[in-house]
């Protein structure tokens, strides 16, 4: 899951599977190569099988030894991007609504009966996991160790030609997958290549378990549908669908929260990690803004989202205050659980003193925190403000 499927499938890349330029995808390619077929159930074994077509010559063996050499991780394993793809291919194609669930745990034993075409499934599994690489981000560096400086990915495959003992060979390479380098709209496809990053790399910090992704889920079956004659999808296209999933998913909070009659920006250590993200995400692209829309926005610079998981209290709760509302969204920040044991009992002022690998809406803090040397009960409502600004220019902000 780590590499494309087109650097894998080098075989049946050379008979044309992926196209030209291995960045597309022609599955009749699949009914013409001579070892699939009406009589495979009756001929061939699966060692035959794996032994005429997806087995590799001496240079194929040392070509895929170089391609597969990389740094990127999957952010879901096979077993769980299998029940994706199995339940994508029930309601999509049987019409079956929530008959698979997504957990690779509830794995069937023996092939789901609404798959009554085997190789009907494999054409749709082949075609759902080229989406999945093309358009779906990867991840640079130890996703397990919360402190890391994670870099985000989103890459698709693109044929390059090199020369060995006098012979020319091609390979895979990658290349951003919205950006051609050609085009005259380059800036702009670029820079929602990086939102899409953004977006997709906050869903997944988010939401890491990798047996509960429905957001992975949803876009995936958006673009299924989308790409019955093709794998081309539009980048503005494909920003709206998740945006627009972000969105629900914030409102859906919102009500929740009020039919609990709970204020969702005074929930202290129970504010959904996801509300706390999503505010980073508004403010980098308020920072985009040519006018800043909300204070501070333009102190934001690039950052990447990494797996905080722990809600910190700027102000600690230990300081008693009873003059403060410590619970509202104006003292709270992600963190890792590291970081928040050894900062548990530090004042702001000490905190504020990290620069480094900091998120929008903690930078901001700590950048008022050192600038006023203080943070207390004004600084935490100005604050509560500025994020209350910010959720107002939602529609403004988003491409929904």
């Amino acid at each position: 899951m780590d590499i494309p499927i087109q650097k894998t499938l080098s075989k049946l890349r050379n008979k044309g599977l992926f196209g030209e330029q291995f960045d597309g995808l022609n599955l009749e390619i699949i009914d013409n190569v001579d070892f699939v077929g009406s009589s495979i159930k009756n001929e061939y074994t699966i060692d035959r099988i794996l032994d005429s077509g997806f087995t590799y010559d001496n240079h194929d063996a040392e070509d895929m030894k170089e391609e597969t050499d990389t740094d990127l991780k999957s952010i879901i394993d096979f077993p769980n991007f299998l029940m994706h793809a199995m339940r994508l291919y029930a309601e999509a194609e049987k019409k079956m609504v929530n008959a698979v669930p997504l957990n690779a745990d509830k794995m069937p034993v023996t092939k789901p009966e609404f798959i009554s075409d085997s190789m009907d499934f494999i054409k749709a599994l082949l075609r759902i996991r080229v989406l999945f690489d093309r358009y779906v981000v990867k991840i640079q560096g130890d996703a397990d160790d919360e402190e890391n400086d994670l870099k985000w990915r989103l890459q698709r495959p693109s044929k390059y030609e090199y020369n060995k003992n006098g012979n020319t060979y091609f390979r895979v390479g990658l290349v951003n997958t919205f950006s051609n380098g050609t085009s005259t709209d380059n800036d702009e496809r670029e820079d929602i290549n990086n939102r899409i990053v953004k977006l997709e790399s906050m869903l997944q910090v988010t939401f890491k378990t990798p047996k509960y992704k429905e957001w992975l889920y949803s876009v995936l079956m958006w673009m299924y549908k989308e790409t019955k004659d093709n794998i081309n999808i539009e980048h503005d296209s494909l920003l709206r669908v998740i945006e627009q999933w972000s969105l629900n998913y914030y409102e859906m909070l919102q009500k929740k929260w009020d039919s609990e009659s709970r204020p969702l920006l005074a929930a202290g250590t129970d504010t959904p990690r996801f509300l706390l993200n999503f505010i980073d995400y508004l403010y980098w692209l308020a920072s985009k803004q040519e006018k800043s829309i909300v204070r501070f926005a333009n102190k934001i610079s690039d950052f990447q989202f990494r797996y905080y998981n722990s809600v910190e209290h700027h102000l600690p709760k230990s300081y008693k205050n009873t003059d403060v509302d410590m619970d509202s969204i104006g003292n709270l920040c992600l963190i890792s659980r590291h970081k928040n044991s050894s900062l548990n009992d530090k004042g702001p002022e000490e905190k504020a003193k990290i620069e480094e690998g900091l998120q929008p809406k903690r930078l901001i803090m700590y950048r008022i925190t050192r600038a006023k040397q203080h943070w207390g009960k004004v600084e935490i409502e100005e604050h509560q403000k500025d994020i209350e600004d910010l959720l107002d220019q939602i529609y403004n902000l988003l491409s929904v």
